[in-house]
């Protein structure tokens, strides 16, 4: 388990060690980290990124996905990033539908409320401080 946080707002994420053991690795050896959670992604829709150090030493996808659900975590080693959902969104670049491997998934009562504060991040407040450790 993860804990993930912007300011006072957290929430909980399981990782999908069993399904992407060497992403969900990278992910674990980066933490704790606070970085820029940007607040729309440019190309795949409805979902947040960031930066994954060491994210691109990851040479192929584990549990490759194109659509990323609400609350769902990909990674996308091509690019260097982890996504997040917070609505429907598909991984995609300027060249089309691409794939990055699903890592985890958030769980928790404050789910819904942490997605919403997502999607109305990208008109309200633009870039947050994300913070990751393990929980």
């Amino acid at each position: 388990m993860i804990k993930i946080s912007i300011g006072d707002k957290s929430v909980m994420a399981e990782l999908i060690d069993d399904e992407a053991p060497k992403a969900v690795a990278a992910l674990r050896a980066a933490l704790p980290l606070s970085v820029t959670l940007k607040s729309h992604s440019n190309w795949s829709g409805r979902c947040s990124t960031f930066d994954l150090p060491g994210a691109r030493a990851i040479t192929h996808l584990e549990t490759p996905v194109c659509s990323l659900y609400p609350g769902y975590l990909a990674l996308r080693p091509d690019w260097g990033v982890v996504e997040i959902g917070y609505d429907a969104a598909e991984l995609r670049s300027e060249i089309g539908r691409e794939y990055g491997s699903l890592i985890g998934r958030m769980v928790g009562d404050h789910v819904d409320e942490f997605l919403r504060y997502l999607d109305a991040m990208h008109y309200t407040e633009g870039d947050q401080t994300l913070e990751v450790k393990a929980a």
